[in-house]
């Protein structure tokens, strides 16, 4: 076992420089191999960096989209505890209701009926809400009558 490279040398058929070709050459290949191995691996601690400060910059918009999504929920429970107000709708001279109710409500029987719009109506300011006087389906079938009235009533143009 405790023989010298020189007497294991003198064990091989081939010739002394055949061997040390060889062993030189497999020296290179090995250096060659180290040397690619090594600037992978530069590669793979650069890109590691690279890495690192994105996680770094995404970690730190989580935390801005955290901090946002509080805020929204805070304003969110705020608006939901403020009461629905509706817009100002004035009653019109000679009625009980305003413009804007009085158009809701015929275009809505246009659509959906008479008595399903008055219902719908209930429903949706009940869902609000809102405590308001509704008009009853006879109101809704004459503000109907004066709109068609009036759009018999209007000049046609002849072409």
């Amino acid at each position: 076992m405790g023989t010298s490279s020189f007497m294991r040398v003198a064990e091989y058929k081939s010739p002394i420089r055949v061997v040390a070709g060889v062993l030189w050459t497999s020296r290179q290949t090995h250096q060659r191999r180290s040397r690619e191995r090594a600037r992978v691996i530069e590669e793979l601690r650069g890109r590691i960096e690279q890495l690192g400060r994105g996680l770094a910059r995404q970690d730190q918009e989580l935390a801005e989209l955290r901090g946002q999504r509080a805020q929204l929920r805070i304003e969110n429970q705020q608006l939901r505890q403020r009461p629905v107000v509706l817009p100002e709708d004035p009653p019109l001279p000679r009625h009980q209701f305003g413009a804007r109710m009085i158009s809701l409500c015929v275009n809505l029987a246009r659509v959906i009926g008479l008595r399903p719009s008055v219902a719908c109506l209930e429903i949706v300011f009940e869902w609000l809400g809102v405590t308001v006087k509704l008009p009853d389906r006879t109101s809704v079938r004459l503000w109907m009558i004066r709109v068609g009235v009036a759009a018999l009533e209007e000049p046609v143009e002849v072409a």
